[in-house]
């Protein structure tokens, strides 16, 4: 799989990280959202880890704090089923 893009959108009072692959611009799914922040994502020996920026849409990752939320969404999806 080649390099994947995320968003970090608002919603209900929580932040909810969405990931998509990097052939879909980051302004496509971001539209009429409040995103957070944006940027490239990847899966490590640690977890996921979010760098980048996305210039279409003017958000940065939030580095570290983006990459702790998705691999903690991650991890929760895999323990519930």
């Amino acid at each position: 799989m080649g390099r994947l893009k995320y968003l970090v959108i608002a919603h209900d009072g929580m932040e909810v990280p969405v990931v998509f692959p990097s052939i879909i611009p980051h302004v496509e799914l971001a539209f009429g959202r409040k995103v957070v922040s944006a940027g490239f994502c990847r899966i490590t020996a640690g977890g996921w880890e979010c760098y980048g920026e996305s210039m279409g849409i003017s958000k940065k990752s939030r580095g570290d704090e983006d990459s702790r939320l998705l691999t903690a969404l991650i991890t929760h999806m895999e323990a519930v089923g």
